[in-house]
């Protein structure tokens, strides 16, 4: 069983490159390696200066998301997260690298913060209705 997929289109479907590696080509050649890079569409780096940011990511993503479902088209996404963001954080939102790490808690509660900024974290260890938010 060879492991490397050959393209045999530009839109293959997910049972031709189910456990194969794909190699995304973002370079010049005599021939077609994969998938070409410049037929994505990508979703722009974000840089995190803080884990605040965390959330501009995330409608950023949701965004992303909703257009890649209706495009019809190849979508490439990455997330990153340096500056001034821990890697793990960013990516799971924990508040240390370990797996059994607790979300990092944002500080505000609900329902006392109303914004539509929290609207989409996580509420844990609720009590008599006032929810902690999470990353």
């Amino acid at each position: 069983m060879d492991i490397i997929w050959v393209p045999t289109s530009q839109d293959p479907v997910l049972g031709e490159v189910r456990g194969k590696v794909v190699i995304i080509q973002d370079f010049s050649g005599a021939s077609i390696h994969g998938l070409l890079y410049s037929t994505f569409t990508v979703l722009p780096h974000m840089w995190m200066t803080t884990n605040w940011n965390l959330y501009d990511k995330w409608t950023a993503v949701k965004s992303f998301l909703a257009t890649a479902n209706t495009a019809g088209a190849s979508q490439l996404s990455f997330w990153t997260g340096h500056g001034g963001s821990f890697p793990y954080f960013v990516a799971s939102g924990k508040s240390s690298p370990g797996n059994n790490a607790g979300e990092l808690v944002t500080g505000a509660t609900s329902p006392g913060w109303p914004s539509s900024y929290y609207r989409d974290f996580p509420r844990v260890a609720c009590f008599i209705g006032i929810c902690s938010i999470i990353f």
